[in-house]
């Protein structure tokens, strides 16, 4: 079974065993973020356009150096349901644990999309399937010229 979520002119779709968050990012956008019972996570930022996507992975990823050993990150350009989307793979140790992260940043409309999703290694495999249908949900439900109410994501 699929719960959903639908505000803000959003509309996610994904596994109702799984826990979505949501909250007010950095610079008044929205983040939402659905984790699994295993901890892996799918996670989307939404911001208004003028902010650019790139800065906001770089941080991300300096975030990781400082915190992780022997990150690797390689860059990514690709098509993802109809919109290009530029991002990085990435993967870090965490304990004994090999780690693997991908974030995706694209545009539609008045606003920039930053899609991160994080599983441990061995489980990602499995779990990216679920990552890709979440993914290719929300982008199907988007248009070209997204119309969203991130504003006033904080109040509700």
């Amino acid at each position: 079974m699929t719960a959903v979520f639908e505000q803000h002119g959003l509309r996610i779709q994904y596994p109702e065993n799984w826990t979505l968050q949501q909250g007010q990012a950095e610079g008044q956008g929205l983040e939402i973020q659905i984790v699994a019972p295993s901890g892996a996570f799918w996670s989307l930022l939404a911001f208004a356009r003028q902010n650019e996507g790139e800065p906001l992975m770089q941080e991300i990823l300096g975030n990781l150096e400082e915190q992780y050993d022997s990150v690797e990150t390689s860059a990514v350009q690709e098509s993802m349901g109809g919109f290009e989307a530029s991002g990085h793979d990435t993967f870090f140790f965490y304990l004994d644990l090999l780690v693997a992260n991908r974030m995706r940043c694209l545009s539609a409309g008045e606003h920039r999309f930053l899609i991160i999703w994080q599983a441990e290694n061995r489980d990602f495999d499995n779990i990216e399937p679920v990552f890709q249908a979440i993914t290719v949900g929300f982008l199907a439900s988007l248009d070209k010229n997204a119309t969203l109410h991130i504003d006033a994501a904080a109040d509700s």
